[in-house]
């Protein structure tokens, strides 16, 4: 009986654990999630669109370069007219976090 207590314990921790990824989303989604939000933006027009993104396999690696600085770059942006962040989760198997930067 022991056993089966602990079992659910864990497994209840598990499942916590797993799903607060999934919970940075706005609007979260426990299987998928692709969400787009709006951080800051400025009166100057856009001609340019930069993006860097960070990536996480299983929840126990997590490899990337997220900044707004990488994506300005990557955009070739000298003046920032509006930063956005994308969120795609697949439950816990992958989850890319993005940072789209548009400016001139």
């Amino acid at each position: 009986m022991e056993f089966k207590k602990a079992f659910y314990v864990f497994f209840g921790l598990m499942l916590c654990l797993i799903t607060s990824c999934s919970l940075r989303s706005p609007i979260p989604g426990l299987l998928y999630s692709r969400t787009l939000s709006g951080l800051a933006v400025s009166a100057q027009t856009a001609s340019r669109e930069g993006e860097a993104c960070a990536h996480s396999y299983l929840g126990l690696i997590s490899v990337g370069d997220a900044s707004i600085e990488q994506a300005r770059r990557n955009g070739g942006i000298t003046s920032v007219a509006s930063v956005d962040e994308k969120l795609t989760n697949y439950f816990v198997f992958y989850q890319e976090y993005c940072t789209v930067v548009r400016g001139r």
